[in-house]
């Protein structure tokens, strides 16, 4: 409800969605897909889920074999903690589905509700893979598209210069 009236209201807002939470499925990114469609936020946050030691979520997703037993001893030991930005390896098997889901978020501002309900209508796209600069650039032509001036925040932090660890 809260969407449809800042839509009619014509005040862009964005949404922020969590990937790579343990147990996801296809089908949990097909059904976000829609909704997303369906109330149309000028742009889609993602995010991967950050994993700590000692985290109930981390002993979940070993478990379940979301992560390699390599990655949960990294984890608890304090190293190799990957980017909340981008998957841990985008062709990989671990990114799979959320890596093309991740990519529709990003066309959902951008292409007619129509275009995006024949995208997903027989699954996620195999087709569509994970490319961190489309990424990058279709978060750009949305926030464009919707006069978002939290763009140039973005555009510092995606193209400025890092310090890692």
């Amino acid at each position: 409800r809260a969407a449809r009236i800042l839509k009619d209201a014509g005040i862009p807002y964005s949404m922020d969605h969590i990937l790579g939470v343990p147990g996801e499925t296809e089908a949990d990114f097909i059904e976000a897909s829609k909704f997303y469609n369906d109330v149309q936020p000028s742009r889609i946050n993602t995010h991967w889920l950050s994993y700590f030691p000692g985290a109930k979520l981390l002993e979940e997703a070993a478990r379940k074999g979301d992560l390699t037993e390599k990655e949960v001893e990294d984890i608890r030991e304090g190293v190799g903690q990957f980017t909340f930005m981008h998957p841990r390896n985008a062709g990989d098997a671990s990114a799979g589905h959320g890596a093309t889901a991740m990519m529709i978020f990003d066309l959902v501002p951008l292409l007619p509700q129509s275009w995006i309900e024949r995208l997903v209508k027989n699954g996620m796209p195999r087709w569509l893979k994970y490319n961190r600069i489309v990424h990058q650039a279709l978060i750009v032509l949305a926030s464009i598209k919707a006069r978002d001036t939290e763009i140039w925040g973005y555009l510092r932090y995606a193209f400025g210069p890092k310090k890692m660890p």
